[in-house]
């Protein structure tokens, strides 16, 4: 028997204290999990040869490495941009005055590529969790912030806070899949502070009264203060997430359109010149104020086939200090603003 099998059946014979039958089985997926993550990505080796070394079928092995990826076991953080990244990296922040900015390649077919962008923004927030000075972190929420989430690994600062800067996607009492404040709980020793009203509101004095809530206000004053936020752009079509979630209709979207609405960030709309776009529509929506984008740093995740303009009309709005985004992205917006003169 090799040595990783004796260690194996050890592990599987020797097991401390006295637990039930399904913590018994969870915590054993887990170590398979991780024994499987750790030949894959630190050992190099093929899910076939790990598939022999635990006596595991391949789709076994397969899922496993999906659920350690999944529970946050594995991040994989690459430093630096490929050539062309960095060129564009260069030319929106000259074009947008932005602080700074990370361009992704492309490595898959995803639309949006949320494999990308989770990875990129983890990354991204990592670099505030080990900046001391960072105390409370403002996030919105979305599929593309979800993932970022999704791809954060432990972090161990028990200083560092988390605020939702935005209403939950759901009007019901269902767990919204994408508040990211939720997601990011699992995963912090900070505080995590979720902002628990809908994203839209029937109507903008319903709004008003909720705002004005005692228990609301707290979290309020906590957006305020933010030492960074981080947020996501939605395009303006039938097709958008917030429609497809049902939070505002297609009649309404197409409203917003027709009032020159180009992009949606933190609950504000802007048109393709960067400049804000109230109504009725907007005044229903709980997130983020435009003026308060604008204070400090705002780092801005998003990408895909639908976004370039929306992203394009988020960067000339001013609020955006530090841009994640795709190379192909990247490379439309560039276009835009080469047209433009």
């Amino acid at each position: 028997m090799t040595e990783f099998r004796k260690l194996k059946a050890a592990e599987l014979s020797d097991r401390p204290g006295p637990k039930k039958a399904g913590q018994a089985r969870e915590d054993h997926e887990t170590n398979l999990a991780v024994r499987a993550a750790w030949l894959q990505f630190v050992g190099g080796h093929s899910q076939g040869e790990i598939s022999d070394l635990l006596a595991l079928s391949r789709t076994k092995v397969n899922r496993l490495i999906a659920q350690a990826q999944r529970e946050g076991r594995v991040k994989v953080f690459i430093e630096g941009s490929a050539e062309s990244c960095l060129m564009l990296e260069r030319d929106l922040c000259s074009m947008f005055a932005l602080e700074s900015c990370d361009v992704v390649p492309n490595v898959s077919t995803m639309d949006p590529p949320f494999d990308v962008l989770g990875v990129a923004g983890a990354r991204y927030l990592m670099r505030l969790a080990d900046d001391g000075e960072v105390k409370l972190v403002g996030v919105g929420t979305g599929r593309t912030l979800s993932a970022m989430a999704e791809y954060v690994p432990q972090i161990t600062r028990s200083d560092l806070d988390f605020v939702s800067l935005l209403g939950t996607f759901r009007r019901s009492t269902a767990v919204d899949p994408y508040d990211v404040v939720h997601l990011l709980a699992a995963k912090v020793s900070g505080r995590c502070f979720a902002l628990p009203v809908p994203f839209v509101v029937d109507s903008p004095e319903t709004r008003e009264v909720l705002l004005s809530q005692t228990f609301i206000r707290p979290i309020i004053e906590m957006q305020a203060e933010a030492d960074v936020k981080i947020v996501g752009v939605g395009s303006i079509s039938p097709a958008t997430h917030i429609v497809e979630i049902g939070m505002l209709t297609r009649d309404e979207m197409a409203e917003l359109k027709k009032r020159g609405a180009a992009a949606e960030a933190a609950g504000q709309f802007f048109d393709s010149d960067g400049r804000q776009i109230v109504s009725r529509i907007s005044d229903r929506m709980i997130g983020h104020s435009a003026e308060d984008l604008k204070r400090g740093r705002t780092i801005v995740i998003a990408g895909g086939s639908a976004k370039p303009r929306a992203i394009d009309a988020a960067l000339r709005a001013g609020f955006c200090t530090h841009l994640i985004t795709d190379e192909w992205t990247a490379g439309q917006i560039v276009l835009r603003r080469e047209k433009d003169g």
